[in-house]
């Protein structure tokens, strides 16, 4: 938790790079003062407009001034994290910072996922794709072990047939294709090759698969 202090220690020193001279807001990380602004904090960072909040309701904060820095050591947030966090604030272009392609991986299968991929996006996106990839194969096996009941038209003349047609069509073909992990094709583009009322019929749709 923040640790708050009365007083900086007497051997704290300002850092050489962020300890701005417009600055409306100070913090103690190690034995380093950085000189920020509050409103930047309280906008691009949910802890800290959290901490702001809460200060306004219950005491005021300390880090009005240098001698009365808020103190992070108590959160065990290191100095090299807290300095790299106030360049993406201030300096952000100036980061050098790994790219992911999100649509690459939005297309990649949960055992292609590459520990490089992994590496950029860091646990917590990690943890957010993989959980929605899970939730996605989960609905998709719900739709391919479940296939719809057929409705058949006053035009059907064996329903029976039809409907063995149709249970046929999807086991073998919407179902695996819905499982693979090569499938190219949405179940939407599926159904509408196999929509009567488009022209299409089954054979149409069986050739996607």
């Amino acid at each position: 938790m923040l640790s708050q202090v009365e007083l900086t220690p007497a051997d704290a020193v300002a850092h050489p790079r962020f300890y701005l001279t417009d600055g409306n807001i100070y913090f103690l990380v190690k034995n380093i003062v950085f000189r920020l602004h509050k409103s930047i904090l309280a906008n691009k960072i949910g802890f800290f407009n959290d901490m702001f909040s809460m200060a306004e309701q219950t005491k005021p904060l300390d880090g009005f001034d240098h001698q009365h820095a808020i103190n992070l050591n108590g959160a065990d947030i290191r100095l090299d994290v807290f300095e790299f966090l106030c360049v993406f604030l201030y300096e952000r272009d100036d980061v050098d910072q790994p790219t992911l392609d999100y649509y690459r991986v939005h297309a990649t299968a949960i055992e292609d996922i590459t520990l490089e991929d992994a590496d950029t996006m860091g646990v917590v996106t990690l943890h957010k794709v993989l959980s929605l990839k899970f939730e996605i194969l989960e609905f998709r096996r719900s739709i391919a072990y479940n296939p719809p009941a057929v409705s058949h038209s006053y035009t059907c003349t064996d329903n029976p047939e039809c409907s063995k047609l149709w249970e046929t069509f999807w086991w073998l073909g919407v179902a695996k294709q819905l499982l693979h992990k090569d499938n190219k094709h949405s179940l939407a583009q599926i159904l509408r090759k196999a929509d009567p009322l488009e022209g299409h019929s089954l054979a149409d749709a069986s050739a996607l698969l």
